[in-house]
């Protein structure tokens, strides 16, 4: 472990300000490969994340092994809170989508806290009220944002360090919009023929990445 390194996104993130103690001869830095799975959904948690450098796709699979994207994290945001709460196994599989890198701690360490530490009591609710807010914002965004703003958006947060998605499932997006493949294809043409895009199959390239954003919705 790169102790410089951990010290440094520690600091750089203020963990030390989620617990009435620094902790960080607890915490663990933890090195995630481009398009490895951090985490997979029924799986036991072991340790509860900081995430502090990357990005991550969370997904979940139905029973006909369907696969939609549920949400994006970011640097700063935490990984396990509803399942701390709850008790339960981990809901969705968290997927690096660029190199990245977490800060976790050991789940019964985490546990004790949650009975003893009031800081750390504190920031767990700020973080579900977070998330709350954020899953209410895509109910509303299915209803009051175009299907153009809603697939760039997509599209943005799916991006890896070059600006690209190397493999864009269509059937997935379609899913996870809950539009047809059809409608999501003649947004793409439409980006293609904006030169916002290049596709071909299931690869990706931002051609004009100013344009994309200006039709991203922002998140909290």
């Amino acid at each position: 472990m790169n102790n410089k390194l951990l010290e440094k996104y520690y600091k750089k993130y203020a963990l030390d300000s989620f617990f009435s103690n620094n902790y960080i001869n607890k915490a663990y830095l933890e090195f995630i490969k481009k398009n490895s799975f951090l985490i997979l959904s029924k799986q036991q948690p072991k340790y509860f994340y900081f995430i502090v450098n990357g990005k991550f796709k969370v997904s979940t699979t139905n029973e006909n092994g369907k696969a939609l994207s549920v949400a994006f994290l970011e640097p700063g945001e935490v990984i396990g809170d509803v399942e701390l709460v709850l008790n339960k196994p981990y809901i969705h599989n968290v997927e690096a989508i660029i190199d990245s890198y977490v800060i976790k701690f050991d789940i019964e360490f985490i546990k004790t806290l949650l009975k003893t530490d009031n800081v750390f009591n504190n920031k767990i609710l700020q973080t579900l009220a977070i998330k709350l807010y954020n899953d209410t914002s895509i109910i509303y965004e299915s209803m009051l944002y175009p299907l153009e703003n809603r697939i760039a958006t997509y599209l943005y947060n799916s991006l890896d360090e070059n600006n690209e998605i190397q493999k864009l499932n269509i059937t997935e997006l379609s899913s996870s919009l809950g539009k047809s493949s059809r409608q999501i294809r003649r947004i793409f043409k439409k980006f293609i023929e904006e030169n916002i895009i290049e596709k071909d199959f299931m690869y990706v390239k931002i051609i004009d990445i100013n344009k994309l954003k200006k039709l991203v919705i922002e998140k909290l």
